[in-house]
């Protein structure tokens, strides 16, 4: 926990000098304060981090992350939570090689504005993780726009992608779903945020449209401190 203080650079540097090869797990978050009120905490370069900690398996982040471009062979999940996620972590995601990622979850924003959906979009399609299943993205200032970019091209193997965001209008929802049907079909389960977001009519029509499509809420919660208290 490190909030109001926290330690910057100077932590990443102390790790690079003195690895840990036996840690699995790396926590940098005060769970009883907000993501916004956490924006500016941060332990300095997280690609500094990962190569101290070979062993690494699980990373949950909240504030101003900061990431470049490096390789780790043992990652599984990895959460980033920003307000906002800056443009230039995301480029260094995009520019990663996680050959074990298997969950990987992104908060864009929460009060703030978020980086541009090119910016998003380009960060996962750059990124090497063959193994990465399940997506989930919140806090996008465009949730339509998002599905949309992201669907423009067929989707990696993953097995579960849920987007919440603002939602302008409700049918031009339902237009991106029915003409990204393909691509988005390939899904496991599509969850988006129905019961909050959308009417009764319109939740029904997106179920019509892709029968895998689920409400946010009937998945885990991945920004939540529960996520790294079960690691």
């Amino acid at each position: 926990m490190c909030d109001p203080a926290s330690p910057g650079n100077t932590l990443a540097v102390a790790l690079s000098e003195r690895p840990l090869p036996q840690v699995r797990s790396f926590v940098f978050d005060t769970p009883f304060q907000t993501v916004t009120r956490q924006r500016d905490n941060s332990p300095g370069r997280l690609d500094l981090v990962l190569q101290a900690l070979p062993a690494l398996e699980s990373v949950y982040v909240t504030g101003a992350v900061e990431l470049r471009g490096c390789q780790h062979a043992r990652l599984k999940h990895l959460h980033l939570l920003g307000d906002p996620l800056p443009a230039d972590a995301l480029a260094g995601l995009g520019s990663s090689e996680f050959p074990a990622l298997e969950r990987l979850v992104l908060c864009l924003s929460r009060d703030d504005e978020p980086a541009s959906t090119s910016d998003v979009v380009r960060a996962l399609r750059r990124l090497r993780a063959p193994a990465l299943r399940h997506v989930y993205l919140s806090g996008s200032d465009d949730l339509v726009a998002l599905i949309d970019e992201l669907c423009a091209t067929p989707l990696p193997p993953w097995t579960v992608l849920s987007v919440e965001g603002i939602l302008r209008d409700e049918d031009d929802l339902l237009d991106v779903l029915q003409a990204r049907a393909d691509t988005l079909g390939r899904l496991g389960r599509l969850a988006l945020p129905l019961v909050d977001d959308l009417s009764d009519e319109a939740a029904e029509r997106a179920l019509q449209l892709l029968p895998r499509v689920i409400d946010c809420d009937e998945l885990p919660d991945q920004l939540l401190p529960g996520v790294y208290e079960e690691w």
